[in-house]
């Protein structure tokens, strides 16, 4: 059977990732909701493009949501596999006589 092996430096990766990807898309999402889709002028056009402009604004909010939440469960893995380590590090330890 071959060991598992996760390092501290694979979870911080993997959470270096998620945080730049959240952090970049609420940037993305700022900037999408402070589009003025007015200037396109006919009304119809404005309505339609204004509906598609608060879905996508949605779409990029909650994937950013997304990735932090998934950014949360990475750490709670990490905490729990460091805490299997050190249980089984313990339970392997040879008792002092």
């Amino acid at each position: 059977m071959a060991d598992l092996t996760v390092s501290t430096a694979s979870f911080a990766e993997v959470q270096r990732v998620l945080k730049t990807g959240a952090d970049t898309l609420g940037r993305i999402d700022q900037t999408v909701r402070g589009l003025d889709v007015s200037v396109v002028g006919a009304d119809p056009l404005v309505k339609r493009l204004s509906e598609l402009h608060e879905a996508l604004a949605s779409a990029i909010w909650m994937l950013g949501t997304a990735l932090t939440s998934t950014c949360d469960y990475v750490t709670s893995a990490e905490t729990a596999f460091d805490e299997a380590d050190m249980r089984m590090a313990h339970g392997l330890q040879v008792p002092s006589q």
